[in-house]
């Protein structure tokens, strides 16, 4: 998803408008990642049937999370546009707790909600009203619609939940690379990374990356290359072979289900904190729109296909000797004097995954610099060398994260982690709970949202247990 802020931001640099099928392509890349390499593993540890349902189900709570958030969007912009005087169609909308608290604000901040939300760029009438403590809410970012609906806890939760999602993810990438540089050519993980480290260093310098923008999209195109091969390869089983799978797969592994959990939600947090910035970029008042919901909707039913054919397929060929990395299994014990072309795909990809690495670090930089600038305590003397410290953190970085990567003993046990321990919370728990604080809804919906707040802390606790465990075994 960071990635695909960038794109946003070079699209709007080259005057380019967002159309709605370069918005389907935007958020389709932005969920679409190294997820996709561990579905086969997902249906392994989870049992073929129960595999495949929780996959789609999570996908479907996902949609429903991200059409939660625009609603509730769509009911703040209507409060905070008339504090004073609610309108009639808003009194339908927007709950009796959120109505109190914003008339509560409004009594010391009047002047608030006549300042224009839907520009990025503060209006003079804005910055003086932040020199005397007062701001509009921004609504065209995932964070900003958590302070302003539910708070600024949840702000500063959903913030440190993807920052650390995001050094998981640049951990998760350097170990692909190593994986499958050391299944093609047999070297070892730790001279790779250590390469990968050599390589980066520099790059963490950088301070325009308007050359790495489009990276995103050559990841699809790989992604769909390598989907291609997995498929060819998949076509040539005998129909003995596919029925003998079949019929001796285990349809539910209660035992490892957990760890299904963790890696279906790791495969699709992107999508639900990019989305506020691409319904903004396509011009849309609010992201309850029929168009502002096909685009989603549209994005996530080809991420589910082509992610439940990699699964399945990977999972035909490979049954329970399926890798959390299937194109670990696909070049694994290749002895040929050409490069295969399942070789070439892997490889590409992982590349891709570097220049991803570089622009996913950047934007961390980018995000708490400027703030580590303003809000940490330093003396005056020390206060000169901040400069120092961050380019030395930024050169350190990547070596950091090689050396933990070296050091994760089960991928997908890390992939399952990541997604039950950071993004249960970004993708199920807090659009359900701006759901229940802002919007007056039915009985059903609110039994809804109260179920998926369950399911949320469920994921969170049982599949960080099931992950920790896993990577704790030696097998």
């Amino acid at each position: 998803f960071l990635v695909s802020l960038v794109s946003l931001r070079a699209l709007r640099g080259y005057a380019m408008r967002l159309t709605w099928a370069l918005a389907v392509v935007l958020v389709l890349k932005t969920n679409w990642g190294i997820g996709m390499m561990a579905m086969p593993y997902l249906l392994k540890e989870s049992g073929t049937v129960a595999g495949i349902v929780l996959f789609l189900v999570s996908l479907v709570m996902i949609t429903d999370s991200c059409l939660k958030v625009g609603a509730a969007q769509k009911a703040l912009r209507e409060c905070f546009s008339s504090v004073d005087k609610v309108s009639m169609e808003a009194q339908q909308v927007i709950s009796l707790d959120l109505k109190t608290r914003l008339l509560t604000v409004s009594q010391d901040a009047a002047t608030v909600t006549d300042t224009p939300i839907n520009s990025e760029d503060p209006s003079p009438d804005a910055s003086s009203h932040e020199e005397d403590g007062e701001r509009s809410p921004n609504l065209t970012t995932y964070v900003g619609i958590m302070e302003a609906g539910v708070g600024l806890w949840a702000a500063r939760l959903a913030m440190g939940c993807i920052s650390l999602g995001s050094v998981g993810s640049c951990i998760a990438y350097l170990r692909f690379i190593a994986d499958n540089v050391n299944a093609c050519f047999g070297v070892k993980a730790w001279k790779t990374l250590a390469v990968c480290g050599a390589l980066l260093a520099p790059s963490q310098m950088l301070r325009d990356l308007r050359n790495f923008t489009f990276v995103s999209f050559f990841g699809v195109t790989f992604g769909v290359v390598f989907i291609t091969l997995l498929v060819i390869k998949a076509s040539e089983l005998s129909p003995e072979h596919v029925l003998h799978k079949v019929s001796h797969s285990t349809l539910l592994k209660l035992e490892s289900f957990p760890i299904g959990m963790g890696i279906a939600a790791f495969s699709s947090e992107g999508v639900i904190i990019i989305w506020p910035q691409v319904a903004h970029s396509l011009h849309l008042q609010n992201m309850s729109t029929m168009k502002a919901k096909s685009v989603v909707c549209t994005s996530m039913g080809i991420f589910a296909l082509f992610y439940v054919v990699v699964g399945c397929c990977g999972y035909l060929i490979y049954g329970d000797d399926s890798l959390a990395e299937i194109s670990v299994n696909m070049t694994k014990g290749t002895k040929h004097a050409v490069i295969t072309a399942n070789e070439v795909a892997a490889l590409a990809y992982a590349v891709t995954l570097l220049l991803t690495f570089i622009i996913v670090s950047h934007l961390l930089y980018t995000a708490y610099e400027p703030y580590a600038e303003q809000h940490i305590s330093v003396s005056t003397g020390l206060k000169r060398y901040l400069p120092a410290i961050f380019t030395a953190i930024r050169c350190i970085f990547p070596f950091v994260c090689g050396g933990i990567a070296y050091l994760i003993p089960n991928f997908g046990a890390f992939l399952s982690l990541l997604g039950a321990l950071m993004n249960s919370a970004v993708i199920y728990f807090l659009p359900n709970l701006l759901f229940l604080k802002v919007v007056d809804s039915s009985c059903f919906q609110r039994s809804w949202a109260r179920f998926m707040l369950s399911y949320a802390l469920c994921t969170a606790l049982v599949g960080t247990y099931a992950s920790l465990v896993k990577m704790s075994s030696k097998s």
